[in-house]
């Protein structure tokens, strides 16, 4: 997934598809969904969290459901992992409102390690079916 210039790329490799949504907007509040920014207290204006602490599990449980109906429409539920030593995101998941899952997991994870700028480019191999979403 890559946000370039107000576009989400979303890229499916197995597929050999990749979904375009011109985010532009709604970019502030993408990143702040996905825990990139803004305040816990804004995030809980608009969901019930319920938090999961179980010890033999390396892992705190953070569950994200809609507060009203509106939300639920676009996001029935959120799902994130955090790992318990390092506190980063280790899987995220996300039930739109039509039942549609998507779920990220992050592994490998190296923090603060330099970052070549090709990583930030997407290059879609030419058999890549693109297609453009719209948001509604």
């Amino acid at each position: 997934m890559l946000i370039a210039n107000g576009i989400l790329t979303t890229y499916f490799p197995d597929l050999n598809k990749a979904e375009q949504i011109e985010v532009k907007r709604y970019q502030d509040r993408i990143f702040k969904y996905m825990g990139a920014s803004g305040a816990i207290d804004e995030l809980a204006s608009y969901f019930d969290f319920t938090f999961s602490n179980v010890a033999d599990q390396p892992r705190y449980e953070l569950d994200l459901k809609p507060k009203t109906k509106g939300i639920a429409r676009r996001v029935r539920h959120i799902k994130i992992w955090i790992d318990k030593k390092s506190f980063l995101t280790t899987k995220f998941e996300y039930t739109e409102g039509d039942g549609d899952v998507t779920r990220y997991e992050f592994t490998n994870v190296r923090v603060n390690e330099p970052i070549e700028q090709k990583r930030f480019t997407l290059n879609l191999p030419a058999s890549v079916r693109v297609e453009t979403m719209k948001l509604q």
